[in-house]
């Protein structure tokens, strides 16, 4: 079966403490097997149970994993989550996302993909976009309650809901830029190739939403 598949996911437990070793085992199967050379993604599952300077190691260590937690909704589900406002949405955008992903699976096969993680979160952005443009969506408000949504970076409860209502209410291209920077524990520069957009138009971008951000809580008290 593995032989006949397009691409390999690999999920692996980054709490994990021999994470380096389980994803070496796995990396040795596939050569006893002979395809190392086969395309494949890695997930980093149980992101939720890292603290900020274990997962800044991991990113440093796997740059083209992707950050996943079942629990939180870290990933794709959380950006398709806070960027659409509605669970439901979202979960249909993760697989939309994916869908496009296999259906352009050749970009990943031509090896020019700079980073898989950046390939995927663009395909996620641009398919919330498709769907907060779509007739259906324009007349219709099916957004969740914001107690539903996923947690966000903030520490406590209250302050993860004023955080997360404040960065809802941002113009969407100052949404997006918070959702990749500070969710998806990406750099900027990996912030700017999803969006399409220079590097520093993406600093511009994080600098505005930061100032927007702190008024709107500083308003909020």
């Amino acid at each position: 079966e593995l032989e006949s598949a397009d691409l390999l996911v690999h999920v692996a437990d980054a709490s994990h403490p021999d994470l380096l070793q389980q994803i070496t085992s796995v990396e040795t199967i596939l050569e006893e097997l002979e395809l190392q050379h086969m395309p494949r993604v890695l997930l980093l599952n149980k992101w939720d149970l890292l603290d900020v300077p274990a997962r800044a190691e991991l990113a440093d260590a796997f740059p083209h994993a992707i950050p996943v937690s079942a629990r939180t909704g870290d990933g794709l589900k959380r950006l398709c989550c806070v960027y659409l406002r509605d669970m439901g949405l979202a979960e249909d955008a993760v697989q939309e996302t994916f869908i496009k992903a296999y259906d352009h699976i050749d970009e990943l096969l031509s090896g020019k993909i700079e980073s898989t993680k950046a390939w995927l979160m663009r395909i996620a952005v641009n398919t919330c976009k498709d769907t907060l443009r779509s007739s259906w969506m324009r007349h219709i408000d099916n957004r969740q309650e914001i107690e539903a949504l996923p947690l966000s970076i903030a520490s406590c409860a209250e302050e993860r809901l004023a955080l997360t209502q404040a960065i809802m209410a941002l113009a969407p291209k100052h949404r997006e830029i918070v959702l990749l920077y500070y969710y998806q524990d990406m750099s900027l520069r990996a912030c700017a190739q999803v969006l399409g957009i220079s590097a520093p138009t993406a600093t511009r971008r994080l600098q505005q939403a930061q100032k927007k951000l702190r008024i709107q809580l500083e308003e909020r008290g």
